[in-house]
Order: C-alpha cells, then sequence, then structure tokens
C-alpha cells in the first residue's frame, strides 16, 4: 500500500495531466469530424481507445524524456496513463462534467458577444475564436438535439 501511495505522489500530478490532454485531443478530434464517416458505434469506440493508448504511451515516452527519467518504469506509468484516461474520460461523460464544459463554453461565448470591446473579445475576434465558438454553440446544440431525440424516441 505505500509503494501505491508514493507511486501517487510522484507521479500522479503529471498523469492527471496529460490524460486530461489526450481527452482534449480526443474531443478535438471529435469535434473536427474526423471520425464521422464511421457508422459503427463500437469501431469508433474501440478507435478512441487506440488513439487512447497511443497518446498514454506517447505522453509518457515525452513526459520522460522531458523530464529525464529513468525508462524502467516507463510501462508501468504508460499504463497507468491509460487507465487514468480511460476512468477520467468515464467520469467526464457519466456524471455531468460535459454539460459543464458546454455550459462554460456557453457562458463565454454570451459575455464576447455582450462585451465586444474588451481586450479578451478583441484577442478572441483577432484569433477567430468566437467564430470558433460560434460553431461549436451550434455543434453542441445539434448534438443536445440528437441526444435528446434518442433518448425520448416519439411514438
Amino acid at each position: 500500500m505505500d509503494k501505491i501511495v508514493a507511486y501517487i505522489e510522484t507521479y500522479g500530478l503529471s498523469i492527471l495531466i496529460i490524460a486530461i490532454c489526450i481527452i482534449a485531443i480526443v474531443g478535438i478530434l471529435k469535434l473536427c469530424k474526423v471520425f464521422d464517416k464511421i457508422k459503427s458505434d463500437d469501431l469508433k469506440k474501440f478507435i478512441y481507445y487506440v488513439i487512447d493508448i497511443a497518446l498514454a504511451f506517447g505522453g509518457s515516452a515525452i513526459y520522460f524524456a522531458i523530464f529525464h527519467k529513468s525508462f524502467d518504469g516507463y510501462v508501468m506509468y504508460s499504463i497507468s496513463q491509460f487507465a487514468t484516461t480511460v476512468f477520467l474520460y468515464a467520469f467526464y461523460e457519466q456524471c455531468g462534467v460535459r454539460k459543464l464544459v458546454r455550459m462554460l463554453i456557453s457562458v463565454i461565448a454570451g459575455w464576447i458577444k455582450k462585451n465586444p470591446e474588451t481586450e479578451l473579445a478583441k484577442w478572441a475576434n483577432k484569433l477567430g475564436l468566437s467564430e470558433s465558438i460560434d460553431k461549436l454553440q451550434t455543434i453542441l446544440a445539434d448534438e443536445q438535439t440528437k441526444t435528446n431525440s434518442v433518448e425520448s424516441p416519439e411514438k
């Protein structure tokens, strides 16, 4: 038990940060509609897991290289990385974090639209973020409509 606690103390934060990055990368790929041509949901999920594994091992290698860690514990770290990513994604999906993220995007987009003269709004417009946020809101609204129609089909 002491070894597990020591492992978490040593590597916990880095594993958590890399897992969040992996989830964000897969989410961005989904938003970019990279997987839309794949019709089978089971195949899509399998591909997501393969990407998670590849990014877990790749992210772990990058972490070990940047911080000059010995590669002795690389495989264990990578497996821990993958397990944490899967757990966090399940938590994100099932515990309402996704709805919270969507709500935050809506609040930020609304604030930028209401306050176009602020520095943040000018910066967002300069980078094209306001259009991207509008597009994200449209995509999220479409997903929500699809989810609602699947959850409560008309009889």
